[in-house]
């Protein structure tokens, strides 16, 4: 049973008693399918959501947003939080609803239920109600003041005819009601009930919630929904009919006269000559621009999707005129690509690109060669799935795919119905022959459709030739299908002519119907072969069985939940060798042929008969009839005659949409904060991590999951988030595909993560309730913690540092799900740092370690290194380079390796010191800038400056690259880090390391590093000197033991701990 739990009663002051049994019922549904609302409107949201998270998942948890309490119940904001409300109903479809808060009093913001779902309404009452509320519902599950151990009365039933359906309100009449009566009589009176339809329940919740579900499900069992009477209705059908070259076209031919019984059909057409049988000539023949003008004359609209040119005017029609789609093919990518490609329809495949699959897809298309790589690789096809009212496919296989690209749930309005054969005509396996010039004796294979890879004409050219059959003269092979003067085509023709068989092995090209099904009755077998299966199901394997020939397949999509009796089917990854034997096999078993016969045609005779196809398009259609009136369309008609059209009513409409009208399906949203380098980029530091990360997370293709970049906007005065399209583009290194950074939309199991640093934007955005805001309706949010060397380590950092970033870390812990550390040695700093935090044991978030990555990742293509780059690296390769990389900060111990290096030189040590960074917090006053005054004069007006000590400020990544093969060692001197990026750097580059000792290094550096301890000059140089001996002996510690990882698997493993996958 599908139970959905409203908890706007719950949410209600001095409502605790009425919450706690609503959460024992949910908790004591394990068995059925229940969906808990909330409305966010109502005070006391994120404390009940929390205890709704007890005992439902996250999906099942919704909130819905309201408009601000309407002033009376026939205002204009009530009918659009009732009809908002209606459509959340529909989408859940509920065999019941327990209602909380329809004993409310009438000036709460409650919504109410409509007349519509009276039927299956239960209003919970914890205790004896004090407001009324006739109609609302038509049974009661209550608690009464005077029922102590509480029995059940009577089995809730339906009230009679005679119920009001009033919604006006308490009647006065009922208010009066004595309080001596018995209680169950008072309550029944007081709602206008029959006493049968109050069920009593117990003071004990878990006894309570047993009642209560024993009640609804007694219910349900003796009142099933009844359906409608079925009345015949008028069908638009938009498809390509013969004699247009498509599969399609020949399908709905076949399709037609069954569906004709069920239908008072129109085809809507976009070509100027049309075959049909003949019990279909009188149908109607519309062209698009008349259907445009009349698609409100019909009540329902099929349309029939496929991946060619012949469905091109089918994209804008459904998103004017929705209705039901028949996806012939999962992947929609070419016809797309097509029509962009010749200017028919601009930009239609890079805007397809984009909503279906992100930025990586649209990446992938300006790439050398993409284009074709991204027709095959990426769908196209979510703007066609969310304007379908329902979507009809050909097999699972095809379902599955949904799922699969757009996540659980998409496939959630989709339909089964199996590629319909109609019974061929009488078979004249002599007279085939004979007009296709085949002799009598001949044993026959032909295989149909376009000679291609992706049907793997190569491999069965190859198998035949293998086999005996092609030494044996009586034996051919037919390619009954097209050839493409491509490359593969040419080599096919090649291939053919060197075999030496002449018209023995022969590509037929393309043929019409009556010569296809010749072929058909003059094969004794058929070769059915796919790769790469992009959701179609194939018709010509159908047409095999159909004729009753064996046909060999591969376990290929579809094709993979053939019957194994009625097919010979090969693994979907099979050997040349495999398919040989399969010829070789039927070849010499004519009893096998005959049993595979036989079980072919009771399956296309039991499953593909078009009579049981038109059967279940009605089926469907009627179901999609049947709520119609409850999709997102539907909705956005409603509202746009129920919402004023001035501009702070349709903007309190727009928010009322924000989460409740996102069209469906849509896949979950990762939404990474770069809220600092959208606007500041440094490209260094933590700026450098975000950008790397970001760039992979873009690049991942995760099922059912898009990857977008937000920042942290006050606009409109109001915090919020919105998308940064314009930021992706740049670093992406592409033309911008959006025009403007949007708000962001959002849906229950989206996830924000924040690895960028704005501590003051997000301590602000907190402040606002932007993440409370979020979490309450079903958003996870994660924070990346880079370090809290602020905190542990003040004397590095400006004055006041340590306050802020304390107030970020007590900020992101009160608001995040999940908190990702560096490192280990970060996780248990953190962890160690916030329990001694007031409040910081409630609902403490989980943890996560993700180290970085250690090579340059994805980043922007970097320049060539000049000539002055080429003559420093020159001079810093003529003795040992030890390199620093970072920003130059009192924590990094530049001046104790100055003060080594001085030592060092004194001593006659031959080795060079690079620098490599910034100059750090330029934008501060230098009395807050602690040692980096000091730092920066040593290095300006050192006598050794691009002698024996050189400073890098700022290279670019083809440098860097240079410098890291160039040095001999990187030394890591930092008194404090969070990870310590440069050592996998280094290490990813083959560069050995000497580290100062501290745990984050041994963590990251492990043994595959040297260590030193000591804070003075004499102390470091002792080390380097010790090094340098141990490295002229061989005897350093290698880097290639560090185990690094790259940005790819950092961003693989960080979606891995957001998603639980």
């Amino acid at each position: 049973m599908k139970l959905a739990i409203d908890l706007q009663g719950a949410q209600l002051a001095g409502a605790d008693d009425v919450r706690t049994l609503a959460l024992a019922i949910a908790a004591a549904a394990d068995t059925h399918e229940v969906q808990l609302l909330l409305n966010a409107a109502l005070p006391g949201l994120a404390d009940l959501r929390t205890a709704a998270l007890r005992v439902a998942p996250n999906a099942r948890v919704q909130v819905l947003d309201y408009i601000a309490p309407p002033a009376d119940a026939l205002s204009w904001q009530a009918r659009a939080n009732e009809r908002v409300r209606d459509f959340v109903l529909a989408t859940i479809a509920p065999d019941a609803i327990i209602a909380t808060g329809l004993d409310a009093p009438p000036n709460s913001a409650t919504v109410r239920t409509s007349s519509a779902w009276y039927d299956r309404t239960f209003a919970l009452l914890a205790a004896a109600s004090t407001h009324a509320a006739p109609g609302a519902a038509a049974h009661l599950l209550a608690r009464t003041q005077s029922t102590a151990t509480g029995q059940v009365i009577a089995a809730a039933a339906t009230p009679t005819d005679s119920t009001s359906t009033s919604t006006a309100g308490p009647s006065p009449a009922l208010e009066t009601a004595p309080a001596s009566a018995p209680a169950a009589h008072t309550l029944a009176d007081r709602w206008q009930l029959p006493s049968n339809a109050v069920t009593t329940l117990s003071s004990d919740d878990a006894q309570a919630a047993g009642t209560a579900l024993e009640a609804i499900a007694a219910w349900h069992a003796t009142h099933p929904q009844a359906a409608a009477p079925r009345a015949r209705r008028k069908l638009a059908l938009v498809s390509p009919l013969p004699p247009e070259r498509t599969g399609i076209a020949d399908y709905m031919a076949q399709c037609l006269p069954a569906l004709m019984e069920w239908f008072d059909i129109d085809l809507i057409l976009k070509q100027s000559k049309v075959d049909l049988p003949e019990e279909c000539k009188d149908l109607p023949q519309r062209d698009v621009d008349w259907f445009d003008a009349h698609a409100h004359e019909y009540d329902q609209v099929l349309y029939q999707f496929g991946n060619s040119p012949f469905h091109s005017h089918m994209f804008g029609l459904l998103q004017r005129h929705p209705g039901v789609v028949v996806l012939h093919d999962f992947f929609l990518s070419s016809v797309l690509a097509y029509e962009q490609m010749t200017q028919a329809m601009p930009h239609v495949w890079t805007d397809a690109l984009f909503h279906s699959h992100g930025y990586a897809a649209v990446r992938a298309a300006l790439q050398p060669g993409g284009t074709e790589a991204a027709t095959a690789a990426y769908p196209c096809n979510l703007d066609v799935l969310q304007g379908a009212t329902a979507v009809i496919v050909h097999s699972e296989h095809a379902r599955s795919m949904a799922s699969e690209w757009y996540g659980p749930g998409a496939d959630r309005n989709w339909h089964m119905v199996p590629l319909p054969r109609s019974t061929p005509p009488a078979l004249d396996r002599a007279a085939a022959r004979a007009a296709l010039g085949i002799s009598a004796d001949a044993f026959v294979i032909c295989t149909f459709g376009f000679v291609d890879r992706r049907k793997q004409s190569h491999r069965l050219l190859d198998a035949f030739l293998a086999s005996p059959l092609a030494q044996d003269p009586r034996c051919e092979l037919v390619f009954v299908g097209s050839n493409h003067a491509d490359t593969f085509g040419n080599r096919m023709v090649e291939t053919i002519r060197n075999a030496g068989l002449g018209q023995r092995i022969r590509i037929a090209g393309w043929t019409d119907e009556p010569v296809y099904q010749q072929y058909l009755q003059a094969a004794d077998v058929g070769v059915q072969l796919r790769s790469q299966s992009r959701g179609e199901t194939s018709a010509a394997v159908l047409d095999c069985m159909n004729y009753g020939l064996p046909t060999i397949v591969n376990a290929s999509g579809s094709m993979a939940a053939l019957p194994n009796d009625a097919v010979v089917k090969l693994a979907e990854e099979f050997e040349t060798s495999d398919l040989s034997d399969a010829l070789t096999a039927l070849y010499r078993d004519a009893e096998r042929r005959a049993t595979l016969s036989q079980n072919a045609l009771a399956v296309i005779a039991r499953e593909h008969r078009p009579e049981h196809a038109a059967r279940t398009y009605a089926q469907v259609l009627d179901e999609t009839l049947a709520v119609q009136d409850q999709t997102l369309p539907a909705l956005l008609r409603d509202l746009a005659a129920i919402v004023p059209q001035d501009d702070d009513s349709v903007r309190a409409a727009g928010a009322l949409l924000a989460t409740t009208g996102a069209p469906l399906p849509r896949p979950r949203q990762l939404l990474v904060d770069v809220t600092n380098i959208v606007r500041h980029d440094l490209g260094t530091g933590i700026e450098r991590v975000v950008r790397m990360q970001l760039l992979e997370l873009l690049a991942q293709r995760a099922t059912g999951l898009r990857v977008e970049a937000v920042y942290l906007s006050s606009t409109g005065g109001r915090w919020h988030n919105r998308y940064a399209p314009q930021y992706c583009c740049r670093i992406l290194g592409m033309e911008q595909v959006v025009g403007v950074d949007a708000p962001v939309d959002l849906l229950p199991g989206d996830i924000l993560y924040a690895p960028d640093y704005e501590p003051a934007a997000t301590v602000e955005a907190a402040r606002a309730g932007v993440y409370a805001n979020l979490r309450a309706r079903g958003v996870q949010t994660a924070f990346l913690i880079h370090d809290l060397l602020p905190v542990l380590r003040p004397e590095f950092f400006p004055p006041g540092a340590d306050a802020r970033h304390a107030t970020w870390l007590d900020t992101i812990h009160a608001n995040a799900d999940r908190l990702v550390c560096i490192s280990d040695a970060v996780r248990q700093e953190a962890q160690a740092w916030f329990k001694d935090r007031p409040n910081s044991g409630d609902n403490a978030p989980a943890y996560a370690v993700v180290h970085h990555g250690a090579d340059l990742g994805q980043a922007p293509a970097p320049t060539v290194a000049g000539q002055a780059d080429a003559e420093l690296l020159a001079r810093m390769g003529k003795a040992p380079c030890f390199l620093m990389v970072g920003t130059i900060e009192p924590r990094k111990g530049h001046l104790q390796a100055l003060d080594a290096f001085e030592q060092l030189w004194r001593e006659g040590v031959n080795a060079h010191l690079v620098i490599v960074g910034r100059e750090g917090w330029r934008g501060l006053p230098d009395d807050e800038r602690r040692t980096i005054p000091r730092i920066m004069s040593r290095l300006r007006e050192h006598h050794e400056l691009d002698k024996r000590l050189f400073w890098l400020d700022g290279v670019s990544d083809a440098v860097l690259e240079q410098v890291y093969r160039q040095s001999t060692c990187l030394l890591a001197p930092s008194e404090g880090e969070g990870f310590g990026l440069p050592l996998i750097e280094a290490a990813h580059h083959g560069l050995p390391v000497l580290a100062r000792g501290i745990p984050v290094f041994r963590e990251v550096g492990g043994t595959a590093a040297a260590y030193f301890e000591g804070d003075t000059g004499a102390d470091l140089a002792h080390a380097i000197r010790t090094w340098l001996d141990d490295f002229h002996a061989a005897r350093h510690p290698k880097p290639e033991a560090m185990g690094s990882i790259t940005w790819r698997e950092n961003a693989q493993r960080l979606l891995a701990a957001l998603t639980g996958h």
